[in-house]
């Protein structure tokens, strides 16, 4: 292979590395987009420093005006791009929460006493919600999810295939269809995780950033306080989009702590098994 052309080993080491800053706690994802971005800030401002001491050579570097659109319109493409790996996971998230939800309701109605009047099968519901609560709320880190909700899970399978009374056909596809839906649930929730996010997207972000900055400099060396203006304007500007990624970074950092129990007790106030709060 010739020299200089990146290698798949290498291009992966790139990837793991952009996604091992991106799962950072979000206070310290915050302090590096700052140093970031006083980096940039830094070295533009270095620019027009040493441009005012080069007189006789700072025309010959100064770039057409419309250029810094150019650069700065693929800088806000790259923006979007890495913002709408976000929106997706963020969407898929939602969709996942709402179809587990869904599930556990569907559940807990064939399991009331006003349907099958199940209380073994209540009994695991109101475990696999406590547990799925505790141990995977927010959590986009967990590609298999936790011991714990895999066993309680598989005890509501167990329950589910030997019932202790005689269920009607279509109770039996009622359940069976929940089942499902909540196994493929969870496994979509678990799915939802930044490994999914595209590091190249972030890569051309961040170096567009670089770019686009040192393009005002080298745009405003003639005029160095104008320079100065619009480095501090570009520089909020990048503060205001990184900072907004970084908020909606993990998909699942919105979601309540008791996202499933508390819709089982909205749809049965009165019912104790399912007031709890995890």
């Amino acid at each position: 292979m010739s020299a200089g052309v990146p290698t798949q080993s290498s291009v992966q080491e790139q990837s793991e590395f952009m996604l091992t800053l991106l799962s950072l706690p979000q206070t310290a994802l915050i302090i590096a987009i700052f140093v970031f971005v006083a980096t940039m800030a830094g070295v533009a401002l270095l620019i027009l420093a040493v441009g005012q001491r080069l007189p006789a050579y700072r025309y010959l570097l100064i770039p057409a005006p419309p250029f810094i659109g150019v650069i700065a319109t693929m800088w806000a493409l790259a923006l979007g791009f890495a913002a709408s790996d976000l929106w997706v996971l963020a969407n898929k998230a939602d969709q996942a929460l709402t179809t587990e939800r869904s599930a556990i309701i569907r559940l807990a109605d064939l399991a009331s006493p006003g349907a099958l009047n199940w209380a073994e099968l209540r009994d695991e519901i109101s475990n696999y919600v406590g547990a799925v609560e505790k141990h995977e709320h927010a959590r986009s880190d967990l590609d298999a999810g936790h011991e714990e909700v895999d066993q309680t899970l598989q005890n509501i399978l167990q329950i589910a295939i030997h019932p202790p009374m005689i269920v009607s056909s279509i109770a039996e596809l009622k359940l069976v269809g929940a089942l499902d839906d909540l196994h493929e649930a969870r496994s979509q929730r678990l799915a939802v995780n930044k490994s999914a996010i595209d590091a190249s997207k972030w890569y051309l972000m961040f170096s567009l950033s670089f770019l686009t900055m040192i393009t005002i400099a080298l745009v405003h060396l003639d005029k160095p306080v104008a320079g100065y203006s619009a480095i501090a304007i570009y520089s909020i500007a990048c503060l205001a989009g990184f900072w907004i990624l970084v908020v909606h970074l993990d998909p699942l950092s919105d979601t309540r702590p008791n996202f499933l129990s508390q819709h089982l007790s909205e749809a049965r106030p009165t019912d104790g098994l399912w007031n709890r709060t995890g």
